[in-house]
């Protein structure tokens, strides 16, 4: 299977909705070219005021119970259009974060070339007021490809020196929620905020499959560089996720920005790799690959892409000694 993480900067704070309809047409051509089969998106959005998307919405589309209204110029909306218009429709799902640049409603959307089957949505910073920026929230999607239960999360981080909302909190809130092992759960969630774990048991649907586990992936924009020690991504990794583009069999330098962007203003950078793809479970990984760097496509966002292809990771489910013990399940 092929995935694919972009911070795409949709509405960025000269917007304009040319360079919207180019970003859109190239990562269609992208998505139908090579037949990716999860997409995930952060900076995917709207303009607040637009109008309310006229007629239906393009096919395929499952609510997250963000709250939020699909608007006529939602980038995964646009997205899901000119991929059905050009014969493969996809199964998606957006939902709203926060208010951005006081105009713009700023989201996370995933694509799926296979059924979704479930959609999760859920806040990780301290609060989730709508118009504090800081607000961070995590989408997610069940499918099931090659005859495995995937969970695929989508998730746009904060910083690891913000006093306000620092990334450790906000991953140890991430993985509770995901996980519901006893060295993940206890004393993650602050007064106010509720984990609604998932269900992880097949539906009746899926009584002749063997029984496994689900495999889990994490994917996006994690504000933390994989070359600074002690911070953002040594964390990931301590709670058990495996770097992709470590594993790949096949793989360039992995820099996904290029320069100073917002956020990282301050920092004298050539280049940093802070959007990945993560898997909760030992796979074989094809290739990693940056994408729309300017070179084999087009740069389409201060952003470049992520495509990772891999085998699909096959895990039973654990024994009863296993679950005493309270081993963590994923």
């Amino acid at each position: 299977m092929i995935i694919l993480t972009l911070n795409m900067n949709s509405h960025a704070r000269d917007f304009r909705r040319e360079e919207l309809d180019e970003t859109i047409h190239f990562l269609a051509e992208y998505i139908l070219e090579h037949r990716v089969d999860i997409v995930a998106l952060q900076e995917c959005g709207q303009t607040c005021c637009a109008a309310v998307w006229e007629g239906e919405i393009p096919d395929g589309f499952h609510s997250c119970g963000s709250g939020i209204a699909v608007k006529e110029d939602n980038a995964a909306g646009l997205l899901a259009r000119a991929l059905a218009e050009a014969g493969q429709p996809c199964e998606w799902t957006w939902g709203s974060v926060k208010q951005g640049y006081g105009k713009y409603d700023e989201g996370l959307a995933i694509f799926s070339r296979h059924p979704i089957r479930e959609t999760d949505f859920f806040t990780i910073s301290r609060q989730d007021a709508y118009d504090n920026w800081k607000t961070r929230k995590v989408l997610g999607v069940s499918v099931r490809i090659d005859g495995t239960v995937c969970w695929f999360y989508n998730a746009h981080m904060g910083w690891w020196q913000d006093e306000e909302e620092p990334f450790q909190e906000q991953m140890r809130r991430l993985q509770g929620h995901i996980f519901s092992g006893p060295d993940t759960c206890r004393n993650v969630f602050p007064p106010g905020l509720c984990s609604c774990k998932i269900d992880y048991r097949m539906s009746e649907g899926d009584a002749a499959l063997p029984q496994k586990e689900p495999a889990v992936f994490l994917m996006g924009d994690f504000n933390s560089p994989a070359d600074i020690p002690d911070e953002g991504y040594a964390m990931v990794k301590a709670l058990g996720w495996k770097d992709t583009w470590e594993l790949a069999e096949e793989k360039d330098d992995g820099i996904t920005v290029p320069g100073a962007i917002d956020g990282w203003e301050e920092e004298k950078t050539k280049g940093m790799r802070i959007d990945y793809i993560w898997t909760a479970q030992d796979a074989r990984v094809r290739s990693s690959r940056v994408i729309f760097h300017g070179n084999t496509e087009p740069v389409i966002s201060d952003h470049f892409g992520v495509a990772v292809e891999m085998d699909v990771p096959v895990v039973r489910m654990a024994d009863k000694k296993d679950e005493e013990t309270g081993r963590t399940r994923t």
